[in-house]
């Protein structure tokens, strides 16, 4: 269900595997090669990292949730329909993978975008990545949190009793799903706590993107201030 792990640069087909909007892969021009400076911030759904490629500075989104801890998202917590996800019918869940779960959902927003022409609209987004082991591995160790736990729930602190849900749904190989990423252009966001101000020609620039958002069928939109 979640993306295996890439064998060769041909394995990394947009993304999600259904019809729709689909975002690519991100271009490394060779072999993945990303260091990790820091982390920007945190959200329900993924942690946003600082991050050099290629001798340029980009956001890289991680879909896991931190509240102490790195986490990897409950299915039961994918938009919409998370609550009735039946771990027992697999061609079920796979197809609410696709449309709900939050890092598709993501993908299919700005491959929508990057089809209609209307990139402008976000900030600039890049491609997904597939963490390799390496990195994955150099991730955990540079941001040693006191523990690492693949269960999460956006609403509380995390369950340890269930089944890890990274291992519920295995590659083809029995291997957990690598990590999924999106890269996205870094920029500075309004921070309230510096003393900045959302000022009013900027709110009606939002308002317009949002109806234009809305227009191309991009809902569920976070107008957060903190997205500024």
């Amino acid at each position: 269900m979640y993306p295996d792990w890439p064998e060769c640069a041909a394995d990394l087909g947009p993304l999600p595997q259904c019809p729709g909007p689909k975002l690519g892969p991100f271009d490394f021009q060779g072999p993945q090669k990303i260091e990790f400076l820091g982390i920007l911030g945190e959200g329900l759904h993924a942690i946003v990292f600082k991050v050099r490629i290629l001798g340029q500075i980009y956001a890289l989104k991680v879909s896991l949730n931190e509240f102490e801890q790195f986490r990897w998202i409950f299915d039961f917590n994918w938009l919409g329909f998370g609550e009735f996800i039946n771990r027992e019918n697999p061609e079920g869940i796979s197809a609410l993978y696709n449309y709900m779960e939050p890092f598709n959902a993501e993908c299919r927003a700005f491959g929508r975008l990057q089809e209609a022409g209307c990139e402008e609209l976000a900030v600039r987004c890049f491609g997904y990545v597939l963490l390799d082991e390496d990195h994955e591995r150099a991730m955990m160790t540079q941001f040693d949190f006191d523990k690492w736990s693949f269960n999460g729930d956006i609403e509380e602190s995390g369950y340890i009793d269930e089944e890890e849900q990274r291992l519920l749904y295995p590659g083809k190989n029995g291997r957990p799903p690598p990590f999924r990423c999106i890269v996205k252009a870094f920029g500075r966001s309004i921070d309230e706590d510096e003393g900045d101000v959302l000022r009013q020609g900027l709110a009606r620039q939002l308002l317009r993107s949002v109806i234009k958002l809305q227009k191309l069928g991009i809902i569920e939109i976070d107008v957060a201030i903190r997205q500024s």
